[in-house]
Formats: structure tokens, sequence, C-alpha cells
């Protein structure tokens, strides 16, 4: 271990080292952290759920269907857009959510404060994931369901936007010629 004098540390260093020594919390509440990591670990959980289940077992099952007779032409159509869907959207689409939400808003050096919204997004993102996956597999209203799932997912993309910090506040601030520090607040 690199012994280092105090004197040569930087001074917010020195000073977020001795308030982790001492116990002391002079910061913000970390419950917009845990708020936050709570909602990506749904994300990524459902994700993997969407990996494994529909996915992964629907892939498994078109090739069994198609070595059995084989023939590339012997599984379903809808089974096997089921399986790309639930794939596509369902793990991938579900982590890139989860990790933009997560990860955004520390970019913009602003924390995340609607978390009422971001488990809408959750519900509604999941909900149309699944109500699309239930569709390909073969439910007799189909055509009500695609669309149905569809205007779920559509949904997610401006409740997102309205999510994340700062996304109207602050290009109406920077138009009306604010300065930086009222933006930041």
């Amino acid at each position: 271990m690199i012994e280092v004098a105090d004197h040569e540390l930087p001074e917010a260093w020195r000073l977020a080292y001795e308030r982790d020594c001492t116990g002391e919390v002079i910061s913000a509440d970390p419950s917009p952290e845990r708020h936050t990591a709570r909602a990506l670990a749904a994300f990524i959980l459902t994700g993997l759920a969407f990996l494994a289940l529909p996915g992964t077992f629907l892939g498994v099952w078109n090739l069994l269907v198609i070595s059995e007779h084989r023939a590339a032409t012997a599984a379903s159509t809808a089974w096997i857009q089921a399986h790309g869907l639930a794939q596509l959207f369902g793990w991938v689409g579900s982590f890139i959510l989860g990790i933009s939400l997560y990860v955004l808003p520390k970019f913009r050096g602003r924390p995340l404060k609607i978390f009422g919204t971001m488990w809408l997004i959750w519900a509604l993102w999941t909900a149309g994931v699944a109500w699309r996956w239930w569709a390909g597999i073969g439910t007799r209203e189909w055509r009500a369901a695609l669309v149905g799932s569809a205007t779920l997912k559509f949904v997610v993309s401006p409740t997102w936007i309205v999510c994340l910090p700062g996304s109207a506040s602050s290009s109406t601030s920077a138009s009306r010629g604010e300065p930086e520090e009222t933006r930041q607040r």
C-alpha cells in the first residue's frame, strides 16, 4: 500500500476521507441513488427473464421443430418472430432502457427525481413486450394484441424523455439566457 501524506492530497479528497472516517453524512440523502439502482435491477432482471424464458425457450423449441422435420419452414413463422422480438425487445431493450435511466442523469449531473414515472416506464415496457410475445405464440386476438403492445411500447418513449432530469427545463432556461448556475439547480 502506498502511503501518501495528507498535504499531498487534493482538499476535496482529504475532506471526503475525513467524513468517511468519522461516518459523518453531510451530502444529500442517498435515497435517489437507491431508488434508481432498484429500478435498474428491475430492468435487468426483467431483461434476463425475457432472455431465459420466452427468448431462449422459443429459440430452442423452434430449433427442435426444424431439426425434427429437417426443414427450415417447419417452425411457425409467428413463433420465430416471437422468439426474435423477445430477445431484441425483451432483454436488449430492457437493458438499454434501464441502463440509460440510471446513467444519463449522472452524465447530466442531475439526479433522477421522478421515480413513479420510472416505474411506469418499466411497467409499460414489460407489459408491451410480454403482450407482443404472447400475441406471437398464438393468441386468437393477435391483431389487437399487436396494436396494444406497440402502443404501450410507443408510450414509453415520450414518458422516458419526460422522466430524464432537465430534459425540458434546461432547454427553456438556456433559451432565456439564464446563467449556468441557475440551470444547474
